[in-house]
């Protein structure tokens, strides 16, 4: 299985418009069923958010617009779209087998609507990147990594840590943390807490380090094995071309 994210610009759809008009207002879609969406809206001038909304609100592809929460530079909208039919990516999804990948599954930003999918293989990928490109013209991919645990997607960042320590590692880094090694300026250093600890310091260092690399490899999502070399075949991630004949050589 694997994620991938692209980008379109359908004309037809009315927060690609929206989001082409204020390019400040970002655009996230929470959920999607069929022509009703709940989406978040975010933006640091909030007379732009104000002015998007009422541009969303008079927009000849919406039904219904009805705002649920107004936050700190962020509105929480659910919008009914009437959008062309032919104009909805979720409608090709399911000809192929591919699904939304959530959290964020949609988002918007300078005119261009992104898309977060799980393919679970990419034999039928380069047709389908050519009957999206024959519907709405040129399409961006921009990223593509293996999935080795799909668990992964649905778990809070702390669990996916935590779960990557090991029992030694967590204690080491809780003994630190708790003796304040990692205040700034430090209130302990490495031969106290591991004479503290009742061990030796190089192993004392070699358990934060491996910690400290896990937890960073973690939040930058990078896998920590590389199962069958896949990790390796298909590290390129990030792609910049929208060629289908160069998406066929994935």
């Amino acid at each position: 299985m694997f994620e991938v994210r692209f980008s379109v610009c359908p004309e037809d759809c009315w927060v690609c418009n929206l989001s082409e008009r204020f390019p400040k207002v970002a655009v996230e879609v929470l959920s999607i069923n069929e022509h009703i969406g709940l989406a978040k809206r975010t933006c640091q001038d909030e007379a732009e958010l104000a002015d998007a909304f009422t541009f969303a609100k008079s927009h000849k592809y919406v039904s219904s617009l009805k705002a649920l929460h107004l936050g700190e530079k962020s509105l929480v909208t659910r919008a009914v779209c009437r959008c062309p039919l032919e104009s909805r990516v979720h409608k090709f999804l399911p000809n192929f087998g591919y699904f939304y990948l959530f959290p964020r599954p949609i988002w918007f930003l300078n005119g261009l609507k992104h898309y977060r999918i799980l393919v679970p293989t990419l034999r039928s990928f380069p047709r389908f990147v050519k009957e999206m490109e024959e519907r709405f013209g040129n399409i961006k991919l921009e990223y593509k990594s293996p999935v080795f645990d799909i668990e992964e997607f649905y778990a809070t960042p702390a669990e996916r840590i935590l779960s990557k320590l090991s029992p030694r590692q967590m204690e080491a880094l809780r003994k630190a943390y708790f003796n304040q090694y990692y205040t700034y300026p430090r209130k302990c250093t490495l031969e106290s807490l591991a004479h503290h600890m009742a061990i030796e310091k190089s192993t004392l260092q070699s358990h934060l380090r491996k910690a400290e690399n896990k937890i960073i490899r973690t939040l930058m999502g990078c896998p920590d094995s590389s199962p069958n070399g896949l990790w390796d075949r298909f590290k390129r991630g990030v792609r910049k071309t929208s060629s289908s004949e160069e998406i066929s050589r994935w």
